[in-house]
Protein backbone atom coordinates (compact mmCIF):
# COMPACT_ATOMS: atom_id res chain seq x y z
CA UNK A 1 0.00 0.00 0.00
CA UNK A 2 2.89 2.28 1.53
CA UNK A 3 4.70 1.77 -2.22
CA UNK A 4 1.38 2.46 -4.23
CA UNK A 5 1.07 5.06 -2.59
CA UNK A 6 4.38 6.68 -2.88
CA UNK A 7 4.65 5.44 -6.72
CA UNK A 8 1.65 7.60 -7.19
CA UNK A 9 3.00 10.61 -5.43
CA UNK A 10 6.66 10.25 -7.56
CA UNK A 11 4.38 10.22 -10.79
CA UNK A 12 2.17 13.40 -10.05
CA UNK A 13 5.55 15.15 -9.07
CA UNK A 14 7.44 14.09 -11.99
CA UNK A 15 4.39 14.81 -14.59
CA UNK A 16 4.96 18.07 -15.25
CA UNK A 17 8.83 17.65 -16.28
CA UNK A 18 8.25 14.69 -18.62
CA UNK A 19 5.55 17.08 -20.58
CA UNK A 20 8.18 19.64 -20.81
CA UNK A 21 10.84 17.40 -21.56
CA UNK A 22 9.20 16.17 -24.81
CA UNK A 23 11.29 16.99 -28.26
CA UNK A 24 9.83 16.70 -31.23
CA UNK A 25 10.91 15.90 -35.04
CA UNK A 26 13.96 14.90 -36.10
CA UNK A 27 16.07 12.89 -38.50
CA UNK A 28 19.26 10.68 -38.47
CA UNK A 29 20.60 9.89 -41.35
CA UNK A 30 24.05 8.67 -43.33
CA UNK A 31 25.72 8.87 -46.46
CA UNK A 32 27.58 5.75 -47.26
CA UNK A 33 29.05 7.45 -50.10
CA UNK A 34 31.04 10.22 -48.53
CA UNK A 35 31.05 8.54 -45.10
CA UNK A 36 29.01 11.37 -43.77
CA UNK A 37 26.58 11.06 -40.96
CA UNK A 38 23.97 13.95 -39.66
CA UNK A 39 21.18 14.72 -38.21
CA UNK A 40 18.34 17.52 -37.83
CA UNK A 41 15.84 18.43 -36.08
CA UNK A 42 12.89 20.78 -33.57
CA UNK A 43 11.00 21.12 -31.29
CA UNK A 44 8.95 23.93 -29.16
CA UNK A 45 11.10 24.42 -26.46
CA UNK A 46 14.10 26.59 -26.07
CA UNK A 47 17.19 27.14 -24.41
CA UNK A 48 16.05 29.83 -22.19
CA UNK A 49 13.43 26.91 -20.55
CA UNK A 50 13.53 26.49 -17.07
CA UNK A 51 13.71 22.45 -16.94
CA UNK A 52 15.02 21.69 -20.77
CA UNK A 53 17.33 23.06 -23.83
CA UNK A 54 16.98 23.36 -26.82
CA UNK A 55 16.37 20.92 -29.19
CA UNK A 56 20.44 20.06 -30.13
CA UNK A 57 19.99 18.48 -26.91
CA UNK A 58 18.97 15.23 -28.45
CA UNK A 59 21.63 14.67 -30.93
CA UNK A 60 24.96 12.36 -30.90
CA UNK A 61 26.84 12.41 -33.75
CA UNK A 62 30.03 9.85 -34.11
CA UNK A 63 31.59 10.93 -37.24
CA UNK A 64 32.79 7.95 -38.96
CA UNK A 65 30.30 5.84 -37.42
CA UNK A 66 26.44 6.56 -36.48
CA UNK A 67 24.10 8.89 -35.27
CA UNK A 68 21.54 8.59 -32.14
CA UNK A 69 18.58 10.77 -31.39
CA UNK A 70 17.35 10.46 -27.55
CA UNK A 71 13.78 12.11 -27.22
CA UNK A 72 10.47 12.24 -25.89
CA UNK A 73 11.28 12.12 -22.07
CA UNK A 74 14.69 13.03 -22.28
CA UNK A 75 17.35 11.19 -20.15
CA UNK A 76 21.06 12.07 -20.31
CA UNK A 77 22.31 8.96 -18.66
CA UNK A 78 20.18 7.12 -21.20
CA UNK A 79 21.26 9.21 -24.28
CA UNK A 80 25.01 8.14 -22.72
CA UNK A 81 24.23 4.77 -22.55
CA UNK A 82 23.22 4.53 -26.62
CA UNK A 83 26.39 6.41 -27.08
CA UNK A 84 28.41 3.92 -25.32
CA UNK A 85 27.16 1.39 -27.14
CA UNK A 86 27.56 2.88 -30.27
CA UNK A 87 30.82 2.86 -29.34
CA UNK A 88 31.35 -0.61 -28.30
CA UNK A 89 29.85 -1.85 -31.90
CA UNK A 90 26.43 -2.43 -31.37
CA UNK A 91 23.80 -2.30 -34.36
CA UNK A 92 21.10 0.08 -33.97
CA UNK A 93 18.60 -2.13 -33.52
CA UNK A 94 20.95 -3.78 -30.44
CA UNK A 95 21.49 -0.31 -29.08
CA UNK A 96 18.04 0.13 -29.03
CA UNK A 97 17.09 -3.42 -27.57
CA UNK A 98 20.13 -2.47 -24.76
CA UNK A 99 18.51 0.72 -23.66
CA UNK A 100 15.07 0.22 -23.74
CA UNK A 101 16.24 -2.98 -21.88
CA UNK A 102 18.15 -1.13 -18.70
CA UNK A 103 16.20 2.43 -18.92
CA UNK A 104 17.42 4.49 -16.56
CA UNK A 105 14.78 6.58 -13.98
CA UNK A 106 11.29 6.29 -13.97
CA UNK A 107 10.73 2.88 -12.85
CA UNK A 108 12.71 1.47 -15.55
CA UNK A 109 10.05 2.68 -18.25
CA UNK A 110 11.12 2.85 -21.63
CA UNK A 111 7.38 3.59 -22.95
CA UNK A 112 7.99 7.33 -22.13
CA UNK A 113 11.03 7.64 -24.44
CA UNK A 114 12.00 7.52 -28.26
CA UNK A 115 14.74 6.86 -30.08
CA UNK A 116 16.49 7.00 -33.57
CA UNK A 117 19.45 5.74 -34.98
CA UNK A 118 21.38 5.37 -37.92
CA UNK A 119 25.03 3.81 -38.59
CA UNK A 120 27.49 1.90 -40.69
CA UNK A 121 28.24 -1.40 -40.56
CA UNK A 122 31.68 -2.94 -40.39
CA UNK A 123 31.45 -3.34 -43.97
CA UNK A 124 30.64 0.47 -44.62
CA UNK A 125 26.80 -0.63 -45.50
CA UNK A 126 24.35 2.04 -43.71
CA UNK A 127 21.70 0.75 -41.20
CA UNK A 128 19.16 2.32 -39.27
CA UNK A 129 16.34 1.44 -36.82
CA UNK A 130 13.86 3.32 -34.51
CA UNK A 131 11.74 3.25 -31.15
CA UNK A 132 8.41 5.07 -30.34
CA UNK A 133 7.40 4.04 -26.50
CA UNK A 134 3.68 3.67 -26.09
CA UNK A 135 3.41 6.36 -23.55
CA UNK A 136 4.96 8.93 -25.47
CA UNK A 137 2.75 12.16 -26.15
CA UNK A 138 0.29 11.93 -28.90
CA UNK A 139 0.80 12.13 -32.31
CA UNK A 140 3.91 10.00 -32.27
CA UNK A 141 5.45 7.42 -34.95
CA UNK A 142 8.86 6.97 -36.68
CA UNK A 143 10.06 5.87 -40.21
CA UNK A 144 12.79 3.90 -41.12
CA UNK A 145 14.78 3.75 -43.96
CA UNK A 146 17.75 1.78 -45.69
CA UNK A 147 20.26 5.16 -44.13
CA UNK A 148 17.97 7.09 -42.28
CA UNK A 149 15.61 6.79 -39.23
CA UNK A 150 12.33 9.74 -38.81
CA UNK A 151 10.84 10.34 -35.57
CA UNK A 152 8.55 12.21 -33.75
CA UNK A 153 6.19 13.00 -30.64
CA UNK A 154 3.59 15.59 -29.59
CA UNK A 155 2.87 16.43 -33.27
CA UNK A 156 -0.08 17.70 -34.29
CA UNK A 157 -0.93 15.24 -36.99
CA UNK A 158 0.48 12.17 -38.77
CA UNK A 159 1.92 13.75 -41.58
CA UNK A 160 4.62 15.47 -40.39
CA UNK A 161 7.33 12.51 -40.25
CA UNK A 162 5.70 11.34 -44.31
CA UNK A 163 6.40 15.20 -45.33
CA UNK A 164 9.87 15.11 -43.57
CA UNK A 165 10.74 11.45 -45.57
CA UNK A 166 9.49 12.97 -48.79
CA UNK A 167 11.41 15.66 -48.69
CA UNK A 168 14.42 13.67 -47.88
CA UNK A 169 13.63 11.44 -50.44
CA UNK A 170 13.28 13.77 -53.08
CA UNK A 171 16.47 16.53 -52.12
CA UNK A 172 19.54 16.51 -54.64
CA UNK A 173 23.00 17.15 -53.48
CA UNK A 174 24.63 16.71 -49.84
CA UNK A 175 23.60 14.55 -46.90
CA UNK A 176 23.31 18.49 -45.46
CA UNK A 177 20.88 19.89 -48.09
CA UNK A 178 18.69 16.61 -48.18
CA UNK A 179 18.74 17.09 -43.93
CA UNK A 180 17.66 20.30 -44.54
CA UNK A 181 14.67 19.81 -46.89
CA UNK A 182 13.31 17.29 -44.18
CA UNK A 183 13.45 19.25 -41.99
CA UNK A 184 11.33 21.68 -44.24
CA UNK A 185 9.23 18.89 -45.01
CA UNK A 186 8.21 19.61 -41.07
CA UNK A 187 7.55 23.38 -41.55
CA UNK A 188 4.25 23.97 -41.02
CA UNK A 189 1.96 25.75 -37.87
CA UNK A 190 1.81 23.01 -35.26
CA UNK A 191 3.79 20.49 -36.58
CA UNK A 192 4.65 20.22 -32.95
CA UNK A 193 1.37 20.87 -31.36
CA UNK A 194 2.46 23.04 -28.29
CA UNK A 195 3.47 26.27 -31.19
CA UNK A 196 0.28 26.32 -32.91
CA UNK A 197 -0.65 29.36 -31.10
CA UNK A 198 2.55 30.79 -31.64
CA UNK A 199 1.84 30.18 -35.97
CA UNK A 200 4.95 28.41 -35.87
CA UNK A 201 6.50 25.17 -36.08
CA UNK A 202 8.76 25.11 -33.16
CA UNK A 203 11.08 27.35 -31.51
CA UNK A 204 14.29 25.97 -31.73
CA UNK A 205 16.15 23.43 -35.15
CA UNK A 206 19.67 22.25 -35.61
CA UNK A 207 21.59 20.83 -38.27
CA UNK A 208 24.57 18.72 -37.76
CA UNK A 209 26.54 16.65 -40.11
CA UNK A 210 30.63 15.39 -39.33
CA UNK A 211 32.69 14.21 -42.25
CA UNK A 212 35.03 10.91 -41.22
CA UNK A 213 37.72 12.71 -39.94
CA UNK A 214 35.89 15.34 -37.34
CA UNK A 215 36.42 14.61 -33.78
CA UNK A 216 33.38 13.41 -31.85
CA UNK A 217 31.28 16.30 -30.60
CA UNK A 218 32.62 18.42 -33.02
CA UNK A 219 30.63 17.97 -36.09
CA UNK A 220 32.07 20.14 -39.24
CA UNK A 221 28.48 21.63 -39.79
CA UNK A 222 27.10 22.25 -36.67
CA UNK A 223 24.36 25.10 -36.67
CA UNK A 224 22.03 25.32 -34.38
CA UNK A 225 19.24 27.68 -33.51
CA UNK A 226 18.92 27.76 -30.02
CA UNK A 227 15.81 30.43 -29.38
CA UNK A 228 13.57 32.41 -31.84
CA UNK A 229 11.44 35.69 -31.15
CA UNK A 230 7.51 35.12 -30.70
CA UNK A 231 6.20 33.93 -34.36
CA UNK A 232 9.85 33.81 -35.95
CA UNK A 233 9.92 30.25 -37.70
CA UNK A 234 13.45 28.53 -36.79
CA UNK A 235 13.32 26.01 -39.27
CA UNK A 236 13.59 29.49 -41.81
CA UNK A 237 16.18 30.55 -39.78
CA UNK A 238 18.15 27.75 -39.74
CA UNK A 239 18.00 27.57 -43.16
CA UNK A 240 19.49 30.33 -43.49
CA UNK A 241 21.97 29.96 -41.51
CA UNK A 242 22.74 26.56 -43.25
CA UNK A 243 22.89 29.11 -46.52
CA UNK A 244 25.18 31.40 -45.04
CA UNK A 245 27.46 28.64 -44.22
CA UNK A 246 27.68 27.90 -48.10
CA UNK A 247 29.07 31.29 -48.65
CA UNK A 248 25.47 32.37 -49.67
CA UNK A 249 23.49 35.91 -48.67
CA UNK A 250 20.29 35.14 -46.80
CA UNK A 251 17.91 37.34 -44.80
CA UNK A 252 15.43 36.65 -42.56
CA UNK A 253 12.49 38.57 -41.58
CA UNK A 254 11.61 39.02 -38.17
CA UNK A 255 8.17 38.43 -37.22
CA UNK A 256 5.37 41.59 -37.16
CA UNK A 257 5.67 42.15 -33.63
CA UNK A 258 9.35 42.93 -33.61
CA UNK A 259 9.68 45.73 -36.45
CA UNK A 260 8.59 45.87 -40.23
CA UNK A 261 12.10 45.79 -41.79
CA UNK A 262 14.62 42.89 -42.91
CA UNK A 263 17.43 41.64 -40.45
CA UNK A 264 20.50 39.28 -40.35
CA UNK A 265 20.07 36.30 -37.94
CA UNK A 266 23.51 37.01 -36.16
CA UNK A 267 26.45 39.44 -36.74
CA UNK A 268 28.81 36.31 -37.12
CA UNK A 269 26.70 33.14 -38.18
CA UNK A 270 29.29 31.04 -40.16
CA UNK A 271 30.97 31.22 -36.83
CA UNK A 272 28.40 29.01 -35.01
CA UNK A 273 30.17 25.65 -36.51
CA UNK A 274 33.67 27.18 -36.60
CA UNK A 275 34.14 27.54 -32.68
CA UNK A 276 34.64 23.89 -31.20
CA UNK A 277 36.11 22.47 -27.87
CA UNK A 278 39.33 21.15 -27.91
CA UNK A 279 40.10 18.74 -26.36
CA UNK A 280 36.60 16.90 -26.67
CA UNK A 281 35.30 14.68 -24.52
CA UNK A 282 37.20 17.33 -21.79
CA UNK A 283 38.51 16.11 -18.41
CA UNK A 284 39.92 18.75 -16.55
CA UNK A 285 40.69 22.02 -18.61
CA UNK A 286 39.79 23.05 -22.02
CA UNK A 287 40.19 26.07 -24.37
CA UNK A 288 36.81 27.18 -26.86
CA UNK A 289 38.55 28.46 -30.07
CA UNK A 290 36.83 30.78 -31.67
CA UNK A 291 36.90 32.34 -35.62
CA UNK A 292 39.08 35.45 -36.24
CA UNK A 293 38.16 38.43 -34.04
CA UNK A 294 38.67 42.00 -33.18
CA UNK A 295 41.60 41.45 -30.21
CA UNK A 296 39.77 44.90 -28.51
CA UNK A 297 36.42 43.04 -28.29
CA UNK A 298 35.24 40.86 -25.01
CA UNK A 299 33.61 37.81 -24.89
CA UNK A 300 31.39 35.73 -22.34
CA UNK A 301 31.40 32.56 -22.43
CA UNK A 302 28.18 30.43 -20.30
CA UNK A 303 27.97 26.64 -19.82
CA UNK A 304 25.05 25.21 -19.53
CA UNK A 305 24.41 21.52 -18.02
CA UNK A 306 21.46 19.04 -19.69
CA UNK A 307 18.45 20.56 -17.82
CA UNK A 308 19.68 24.60 -18.87
CA UNK A 309 20.98 25.80 -15.45
CA UNK A 310 24.56 27.79 -16.12
CA UNK A 311 26.75 25.88 -14.51
CA UNK A 312 30.56 28.18 -15.46
CA UNK A 313 30.58 31.84 -16.87
CA UNK A 314 33.68 33.80 -17.79
CA UNK A 315 34.60 36.43 -19.73
CA UNK A 316 37.93 37.21 -22.27
CA UNK A 317 39.24 38.96 -25.13
CA UNK A 318 40.92 36.60 -27.39
CA UNK A 319 39.92 33.66 -29.97
CA UNK A 320 40.80 31.46 -27.58
CA UNK A 321 38.93 31.26 -24.11
CA UNK A 322 40.22 28.58 -21.41
CA UNK A 323 38.34 27.13 -18.99
CA UNK A 324 38.24 24.15 -16.26
CA UNK A 325 35.97 21.39 -15.55
CA UNK A 326 36.20 21.64 -11.65
CA UNK A 327 33.59 20.75 -9.72
CA UNK A 328 31.27 19.90 -12.97
CA UNK A 329 29.86 16.00 -13.28
CA UNK A 330 30.44 13.80 -16.45
CA UNK A 331 28.13 14.28 -19.11
CA UNK A 332 27.28 16.46 -21.95
CA UNK A 333 27.26 20.55 -21.93
CA UNK A 334 26.34 23.33 -23.80
CA UNK A 335 28.06 26.35 -24.51
CA UNK A 336 27.40 29.65 -25.99
CA UNK A 337 29.60 32.76 -26.38
CA UNK A 338 28.16 36.31 -26.65
CA UNK A 339 29.90 39.50 -27.46
CA UNK A 340 28.59 42.90 -27.37
CA UNK A 341 27.18 41.87 -30.84
CA UNK A 342 24.87 39.06 -29.55
CA UNK A 343 25.54 35.63 -29.75
CA UNK A 344 28.74 34.69 -32.29
CA UNK A 345 29.06 30.50 -31.22
CA UNK A 346 27.36 27.57 -29.52
CA UNK A 347 27.79 24.35 -29.40
CA UNK A 348 28.13 21.45 -26.88
CA UNK A 349 30.91 19.06 -25.46
CA UNK A 350 31.03 16.31 -23.03
CA UNK A 351 33.05 15.57 -20.09
CA UNK A 352 34.27 12.02 -19.57
CA UNK A 353 37.10 11.49 -16.77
Amino acid sequence: MTSNILIIIISLVLAPFFALAQHTFSIVAVDSVTGKVGSAGATCLQDTSASTSSAVIISDVHPGRGVIHTQAAYRPQNQQTASDRMDMGDSPQEIIDYVTANDYFFQGDSTVRQYGIADFDSAGSPRAAAFTGDSTLDYKGHIVGPNYAIQGNILKEPGVPDSMEARFLAANGSLADKLMAALQGAKRPGADSRCLDEGVSSQSAFLRVANPSDTGGAPSLNLVVPSTPYGQEPIDSLACLYRQSQGDTCMVSPPDDTSDTTTTLSPHPSSVQQAKVIPNPVKEQAVVHLPATNPSQSFTLTIMNVTGQEVLRQTGNTSRISFTTSGLKQGLYFFTVLSDQGRIASGTFTIHR
